[in-house]
């Protein structure tokens, strides 16, 4: 499935406010946000508006031919239009049935990275996120992949996830026929055109056995291009929904459900949950925090020396450096 996290970051960006560093730092949490509550009016459903009829032309176009190509299958086809209507026809209601399954039955959680650009200075970095937080300007928290990867696997076995998976995001344009960049991006693209073929070609369901999770996967890690500056890396959680976990729990898995918890923003709830931190065994799993950058700001150098403060009094051995862009926050 290509380069794991690891191999192709050996860190990772996580820009928050002063409030969210010392929440992290104090908690040793992250917290993954409902993907409805982000802020891509499209997070979840673009996939399904522009890439994925896309996706299925091919596997379609494929199965129609070779339905067309026996004496009955031609009838068949040319009973309903032919085959540039019966292409179109299934494309739109297998869009329609892997959209409002997805939808239905998924509700994801993500926590975002920024991966670090080859013409960025690491220590600087991006003035997007440093605009986003205007005359706060943020923090940003640097931590080890290889660690992160180890406090993945953890939260798996403590808690019951219908599946928890973490990737770089594939950003697209209206130019939806662009080739995927990431190769664990193409192996799922590939694996849903072989089961879409095979489907049209069988009408059996339980060819369709493991899709959802491709999909799902795929719908959460496609963002549009206007976003790709922030070379995003991100987990995407998703908790058991009542159904799949009350039979892991008949079947023996003793694993409790990922609790929900809400957070009003401009009065709304969101729904989040934490990753990582205390386990059920009761241990302290720390958060693999290499160095914090402070924003850019007319009083960077205070604010260094708090962040040096707050981290020695909770024991985190981290260096702490100030970026030098230059903006003021106006």
């Amino acid at each position: 499935m290509g380069k794991s996290v690891t191999e192709a970051h050996r860190e990772l960006y996580h820009y928050t406010t002063g409030s969210g560093l010392q929440g992290i730092v104090a908690s040793q949490q992250l917290r993954a946000t409902s993907i409805a509550y982000l802020n891509d009016a499209e997070e979840h459903t673009g996939f399904f508006d522009r890439r994925l009829p896309h996706l299925l032309d091919e596997p379609i176009r494929t199965a129609v031919a070779e339905i067309a190509s026996t004496q009955n299958g031609a009838r068949q086809i040319e009973e309903r239009g032919g085959s540039e209507k019966a292409v179109k026809v299934l494309n739109e209601d297998l869009v329609g049935v892997l959209r409002s399954t997805t939808l239905k039955l998924d509700n994801p959680y993500v926590t975002a990275f920024c991966s670090a650009l080859p013409t960025h200075d690491p220590n600087d970095g991006l003035l997007s996120q440093w605009r986003g937080y205007g005359t706060d300007s943020g923090y940003a928290i640097v931590l080890g992949t290889d660690e992160l990867q180890e406090l993945m696997d953890e939260e798996v076995k403590c808690f019951h996830y219908q599946f928890a998976i973490w990737g770089d995001v594939e950003y697209y344009d209206q130019h939806t026929s662009q080739k995927a960049a990431h190769l664990e991006t193409l192996e799922r693209e590939r694996i849903v055109q072989q089961t879409i073929r095979d489907f049209i070609l069988t009408n059996k369901q339980d060819v369709l056995g493991g899709l959802g999770e491709h999909i799902a996967a795929l719908s959460c890690m496609h963002k549009h291009r206007g976003f790709s500056e922030e070379a995003e890396v991100r987990i995407v959680a998703v908790p058991t929904n009542a159904k799949l976990f009350a039979l892991a729990q008949t079947a023996g898995d003793k694993r409790p459900k990922k609790p929900v918890e809400f957070a009003m923003k401009q009065g709304v709830l969101v729904p989040f949950i934490m990753l990582f931190g205390r386990q059920l065994s009761g241990d302290a799993e720390n958060l693999p925090i290499r160095r914090v950058i402070v924003g850019p700001h007319p009083d960077k150098l205070k604010r260094k020396k708090s962040v040096e403060l707050m981290l020695e009094e909770h024991g985190i051995d981290a260096n702490v450096t100030v970026s030098d862009i230059p903006y003021l926050g106006r």
